[in-house]
């Protein structure tokens, strides 16, 4: 069962006020970017845990399920903790409402768990307790979403294979870039205008017009947004060890003990340029090989033209 946000609303300190708005966007699909400009906001207030996953089935395990096992939401709450943490799995409503003290002044409070988009029961157990919410989701075209979450696993060590082996030996790859029914799921959930639905490649094409547009959709002036980070892709140089160091919690650990510099230094000397930072187009076509219909069921879901994404196959 998806967290439950009555009971975090009865956890709330007197300063605290807990989302209306989730940014549910497909993993690799520009969320973090979105979020950092939201947290520049003055007028919005994001989670200091990117991802908490509060309201995602626990049995629903996500695309990052591992990763959230080595991160504790806790530490944020502490006063030499870090500031903001990109994930954890947060199940008690108490530890929930506590992220967002401090929030109450803000015309917009923001979730952004990239687990919400596929989380079957989440859009019926946000509009339970948020009727009016604002929901944003964020796309990518699936064969450069699938080939994005490969190479981070590539990078933490989480597999060895070729990304066509992985497709087919790993279903996850295929599974998060299937958007249709997860769509679906939020438009029966909440009234159309209530929903926000835009692509990767207009972010990169016009980040400041598209955030202009997320501005007024979760009802807050549009400002300027800072310059969006670029991730840069990298291979571990050790597989084996960039594994270990991450299943063990020993890099979320050194991100938050060691100097940024240092910590930085370190991860680089980790890793390598990977040999290429996008699908080839046999790679590609073997993606959409499983996709049939995907792009014309999501066209008259969300109105948008994704015939680019057609094009690429």
């Amino acid at each position: 069962m998806a967290g439950d946000l009555a009971a975090a609303d009865r956890a709330a300190s007197a300063n605290a006020r807990l989302p209306d708005v989730f940014l549910v966007g497909a993993m690799k699909a520009g969320t973090t970017a979105v979020a950092e400009a939201l947290r520049a906001h003055p007028a919005a207030f994001v989670c200091p845990v990117k991802e908490p996953h509060f309201l995602a089935d626990p049995a629903w395990l996500g695309p990052d399920a591992d990763a959230r096992g080595v991160h504790d939401a806790r530490e944020v709450l502490k006063p030499d903790g870090p500031a903001t943490l990109h994930h954890a799995r947060v199940a008690d409503p108490a530890t929930y409402a506590a992220l967002f003290a401090g929030a109450a002044p803000a015309r917009a409070v923001v979730d952004a768990s990239t687990s919400y988009l596929h989380a079957p029961g989440t859009p019926a157990a946000i509009a339970a307790a948020r009727p009016n919410a604002r929901i944003l989701i964020l796309l990518r075209e699936p064969a450069e979403r699938a080939y994005a979450q490969y190479l981070m696993d590539r990078r933490i060590g989480r597999t060895r294979l070729s990304f066509a082996e992985a497709l087919d030996r790993e279903p996850r790859y295929l599974a998060f870039s299937r958007y249709a029914e997860a769509v679906a799921r939020y438009l029966d959930a909440f009234p159309r205008e209530q929903v926000l639905i835009r692509t990767r490649e207009a972010l990169r094409a016009d980040f400041a017009g598209v955030f202009g547009e997320i501005c007024r959709h979760i009802a807050v002036a549009p400002i300027e947004p800072p310059a969006t980070p670029v991730n840069t892709a990298a291979a571990p140089r050790w597989p084996g060890l960039s594994a270990a160091l991450h299943r063990s919690g020993a890099k979320a650990l050194a991100r938050r003990v060691l100097p940024r510099g240092v910590a930085a230094r370190i991860g680089r000397a980790l890793e390598t340029a990977p040999e290429r930072t996008g699908p080839t187009a046999e790679e590609r076509a073997l993606v959409w090989s499983h996709l049939a219909g995907e792009v014309h069921r999501l066209e008259a879901l969300t109105g948008l033209d994704l015939r680019h994404w057609a094009d690429t196959r």
